[in-house]
């Protein structure tokens, strides 16, 4: 039975890695809640320029498709039409919530999303701890993102065609380990790809203590927060949560725009751009870029305008509503 069980498990994420991205963007039309709800975002102060929409029916379609997966989505929707709504907008100061729960692809896989959120003075501030998990590999060596490497001022020890940084682990960097450096980098990322005015995001590193033990330990156990496995394979494909068919999803030298998106899933946010490979398979998807959405993170925009759009923002704080 157990064998079965993990068969059908692994089928599913199978499934959800090799054929969801087809249905990332959903066709259905928008309600009109939806649609009022669109209009509601643009008032917001992280939906100001320059991270204003590209596309209103654009956000029309990621918020529907997002409410959709969401397994949260139902009673978030329907407690958007109560009063409550209201204290999401006027008030300055509201309590830290915990907010978890899943994204559905084809009614198989699910993917948990979780993290802290409350209001301080008019700015939402969302919390997602870190917690890595480093590959030993057998010659002592770690893969650091270019860009680090450069930062760090060792990038002459990287494949100067590749880009790959293959660095031995011995060496030491202004007193700091390398797994150090590499730890503090996706933290910078993170933070600074999502933190706009009205929103601001911490990704505090439990393997470094920034969070206070009996604390760190709830959020452990209540799993809030990111489990970053590393591989050293540049060929797998970043996917942002373990699963049965990759215990270790993530390489450790991924670039900072490949972060940030899978920081948005880590956050409830859906892919939006299908995939070439399913269109061989005769599955099709709507191309976002098409659709307006090609300055857009999730539609892994790599356009130099800021690309952590308003309707990520209010997706993320909405769910409020049905925070613990």
């Amino acid at each position: 039975m157990k064998n079965w069980i993990f068969l059908l498990t692994a089928m599913g994420f199978f499934i959800y890695s090799h054929t969801a991205s087809a249905f990332n963007l959903c066709g259905d039309p928008p309600n009109s809640q939806i649609q009022t709800e669109i209009l509601d975002l643009e008032t917001e102060e992280f939906s100001l320029p320059p991270f204003q929409s590209s596309s209103l029916s654009y956000d029309e379609r990621v918020l529907n498709c997002n409410r959709s997966r969401d397994s949260q989505g139902a009673q978030i929707a329907a407690l958007y039409q109560t009063s409550q709504s209201t204290l999401l907008k006027n008030e300055k100061n509201l309590p830290e919530k915990i907010v978890k729960g899943t994204l559905r692809y084809l009614g198989l896989a699910s993917l948990p999303y979780s993290y802290l959120i409350k209001k301080e003075n008019g700015t939402w501030v969302i919390t997602t701890p870190l917690h890595f998990d480093f590959l030993n590999s057998s010659d002592g060596a770690i893969d650091l993102p270019f860009d680090l490497a450069q930062e760090l001022q060792i990038a002459t020890q990287c494949d100067s065609q590749t880009k790959l940084c293959r660095i031995q682990e011995a060496l030491t960097v202004n007193g700091l380990p390398l797994r150090t450096h590499l730890m503090k980098y996706w933290q910078k990322t993170i933070e600074t790809a999502w933190t706009k005015p009205g929103f601001k995001v911490l990704a505090p590193i439990l393997n470094l203590g920034e969070i206070p033990s009996p604390l760190a330990g709830e959020l452990l156990t209540e799993k809030v927060y990111w489990p970053i496995f590393f591989n050293r394979d540049p060929s797998i494909r970043p996917m942002y949560y373990p699963n049965p068919l990759q215990a270790r999803p993530l390489y450790s030298g991924i670039e900072a725009h490949s972060i940030a998106h899978e920081a948005g899933h880590l956050m409830g946010l859906d892919d939006e751009y299908p995939e070439e490979n399913l269109r061989k398979l005769g599955m099709q998807g709507d191309e976002c870029q098409n659709l307006g959405g090609d300055t857009y993170l999730m539609c892994q925009s790599s356009s130099q305008s800021p690309s952590t759009k308003g309707i990520y923002s209010w997706i993320i704080t909405r769910r409020y509503l049905v925070g613990i």
